[in-house]
């Protein structure tokens, strides 16, 4: 599809309140000025709170504008983003920002695609590791220092409440895992294998989820050996990447973990060398996003990174993940009076 003209900037249209339109599309957008929310879609519209822009339970029921003016976040679950993107596109609108994973299944994303496709729409998919300044840094030292031995990442967090709470189950593939199998192919390349998958269930109480305590994925990435590790019950609060090249030298980049505090920190390791050098800068990875894609919309910039051809091939590897992935022990936790 053709850019934007060079006229009013893209005004931005929420569909979907929850965590993720409310806590992190909503903010981001209001660190930017130029950008005029026109509406915000979720039929528990009667909860919202009071804010200065029409909030309706269904996008057909907003104040009819030009769909070409504006950019529809897509912020409700996966299971219903080709169906959101489908009636978008039905009433005229043709550039989405969407959440991860692109689709719960790869059959759902093979419908955004084909929507994509024979509609002409811009698709680019919320994956925001890939948008760090931190993600910068890492690939600059792989092309200066070349492939490494072993690429890791883990992130973890506590998260019972909010999945205890949650009106449809979902699955630790869901979460961060689409953040980490993009930014490894991001790094290393289209040529993925996957070796080994393994998923536990969060156990609270009486309470089961399936596949909702832990994940873990080892993949062979670029001919790169990638473990991938995902805890939703930790109290821990981290998310890093961790390279290691033959010889010992290596790098551990930690990511923003905590949208109060958006810094990211690189510590470059060797052995038998100096104490390990610290490199601490702020780091806004949403915004870094959410702006790449503006600009694309408007021609004013290159395609984003985060984009359909990617995502797919992300929703395949999660789909084969969860279908070889053997059960581990589930994640305990005893509730006390």
């Amino acid at each position: 599809m053709s850019a934007a003209g060079a006229g009013r900037p893209l005004g931005s249209i929420l569909v979907g309140f929850g965590h993720a339109g409310r806590d992190l599309h909503l903010p981001c957008l209001a660190r930017m000025p130029e950008r005029r929310v026109l509406g915000i879609v979720d039929p528990a519209a009667a909860v919202a709170p009071d804010l200065p822009v029409p909030i309706v339970p269904d996008l057909s029921l907003l104040p009819r504008g030009d769909p070409a003016g504006a950019v529809v976040h897509v912020c409700v679950p996966p299971a219903r983003h080709a169906d959101v993107v489908a009636r978008a596109a039905a009433l005229g609108y043709r550039r989405f920002i969407v959440e991860k994973p692109l689709a719960d299944s790869r059959a759902g994303a093979a419908a955004i695609a084909g929507l994509a496709e024979r509609d002409g729409l811009d698709v680019v998919v919320v994956a925001n590791w890939l948008f760090s300044g931190l993600t910068d840094r890492v690939r600059e030292e792989l092309d200066r220092a070349g492939p490494p031995a072993l690429l890791r990442m883990r992130q973890s967090k506590m998260r019972v409440s909010r999945t205890l709470a949650a009106p449809a189950p979902e699955t630790a593939w869901a979460v961060e895992m689409p953040h980490m199998v993009a930014l490894a192919v991001h790094l290393l390349g289209e040529d993925v294998a996957l070796r080994r998958a393994a998923a536990a269930d969060l156990v609270v109480g009486s309470r089961r989820v399936a596949a909702m305590g832990s994940a873990d994925m080892r993949l062979r990435v670029g001919g790169v050996d990638v473990h991938l590790s995902s805890d939703l019950a930790s109290p821990v609060r981290e998310r890093w990447v961790d390279v290691a090249w033959a010889g010992g030298t290596g790098l551990r980049g930690h990511l923003s973990a905590d949208a109060s505090e958006l810094w990211s920190e690189l510590t470059w390791r060797s052995t038998g060398g100096p104490a390990p050098a610290r490199c601490l800068f702020r780091d806004d990875t949403l915004e870094r996003l959410v702006r790449q894609a503006y600009a694309w919309f408007e021609g004013r910039g290159p395609r984003p990174a985060s984009d359909l051809a990617l995502h797919l091939l992300v929703c395949r590897l999660l789909d084969e993940a969860a279908a070889a992935a053997s059960g581990g022990s589930p994640v305990s936790l005893e509730v006390l009076p």
